[in-house]
């Protein structure tokens, strides 16, 4: 009699999905090398709000999906040596920091760099902390969920501090400030690598990021002044980060679960309504942020872009969203055409984050608790 092996259930269920891995795997393969061999591109199919002099192909409900494929021209992919480098101010929400954000944004980036790397292009984030120290204790509704841990300090900054009281925002030029450095950097080293028209191409921001991304590419449109004597007050900074700039307005601002600024002083920002091209990624739950606040910072831009997604407070990466921030910032450079494939890697986690979140998070703006911190709140 042969000899039968005997597998459990766990055994079963663990053979079954390595087998359907190695199919992915092999299905995967085959779809890169099928792409390869005839020099297509393929065309992003995402649920995209906009305006229909940037979006083609808009079906008549009023949802439009991009159509950004270009002809195949028989050219080679750039190789890192003829890229063209897409410089972005990545800005971190409230209670995060510049080196926070960065990891968070890890597998965006990731896959977004190959997107773009395929059309000519390479990202260059540059990641800066806002200067405003944070402590536990200045979160609203804070709820300790551990006790304190001595000589710990939580890396929690913020661009500024809403008083409602006064309606202002505090310490909003200590923030600009630290912004208009991020700007000369980047035209520093845009310099010494030869470029001497280059900076900061573009801006990505989330929750209070967000709001001041789309701050400064109204601040760098020369259309907006502060004329009233109450928002006088603002023309510091105004002049800092143009200057910091060389005079140059944005090419496209990115906002992720951002809102309008609320103080009355500040609303020369977004009249007239902000002319850079913007995108802008709501989440249908987000508690943190709400729908309606983001889209009444849409609603003052002209022909903005409105990608909502089915999350919370958090900065989305899979690849339909890969695929749209592609398309939005690639159009803005000559020889653009789209790649909306993105590495296994990337899809695998996107997957996951999708099967796994099963509630909104509510955590520090994206879901990260250090040691002592429990629930941050936008201020």
């Amino acid at each position: 009699m042969p000899f039968l092996r005997v597998l459990t259930r766990t055994q079963q269920r663990t053979q079954t999905l390595l087998i359907l891995t190695q199919h992915k795997q092999q299905h995967t393969r085959k779809r890169h090398l099928s792409k390869r061999h005839s020099g297509s591109t393929m065309g992003l199919d995402v649920p995209f709000e906009g305006p229909s002099s940037r979006l083609s192909s808009a079906p008549t409900s009023g949802i439009a999906t991009p159509n950004t494929t270009r002809p195949n021209t028989g050219a080679s992919t750039p190789t890192r040596g003829n890229l063209k480098k897409v410089r972005v101010l990545m800005l971190h929400g409230f209670a995060q920091s510049g080196s926070i954000f960065e990891g968070k944004t890890a597998a965006l980036r990731k896959a977004l760099t190959k997107a773009l790397r395929v059309t000519g292009l390479e990202l260059d984030a540059v990641f800066p902390t806002a200067p405003n120290k944070l402590s536990i204790n200045d979160a609203l509704h804070f709820e300790r969920r551990q006790p304190p841990i001595d000589g710990y300090e939580p890396d929690t900054w913020a661009w500024w501090r809403h008083d409602p009281a006064q309606d202002k925002y505090l310490l909003l030029e200590e923030g600009m400030a630290t912004v208009a450095q991020a700007l000369r950097d980047a035209r520093e080293r845009a310099a010494e690598e030869g470029d001497e028209d280059g900076g900061i191409d573009g801006v990505f921001g989330f929750s209070q990021g967000g709001c001041l991304a789309a701050m400064l590419a109204a601040a760098l449109e020369e259309i907006h002044k502060p004329r009233a004597a109450t928002e006088r007050v603002h023309e510091g900074w105004l002049k800092m980060v143009r200057e910091a700039n060389g005079g140059r307005p944005l090419k496209f601002a990115v906002v992720v679960g951002g809102f309008r600024a609320g103080p009355l002083e500040l609303e020369w920002l977004y009249n007239p309504k902000i002319r850079t091209p913007t995108l802008h990624l709501i989440g249908t739950v987000d508690t943190v942020v709400g729908e309606d606040r983001s889209r009444d910072l849409a609603n003052k831009c002209i022909e903005p872009s409105i990608l909502p997604h089915a999350g919370g407070h958090h900065v989305p990466h899979n690849k339909f969203i890969v695929g749209a921030v592609a398309g939005f910032i690639g159009k803005y450079y000559e020889g653009w055409e789209t790649e909306t494939e993105t590495d296994t890697e990337a899809e695998t986690e996107a997957e996951a984050e999708t099967q796994t979140k099963t509630k909104v998070e509510t955590g520090t703006e994206t879901g990260t608790k250090t040691p002592t911190e429990g629930v941050l709140v936008e201020l």
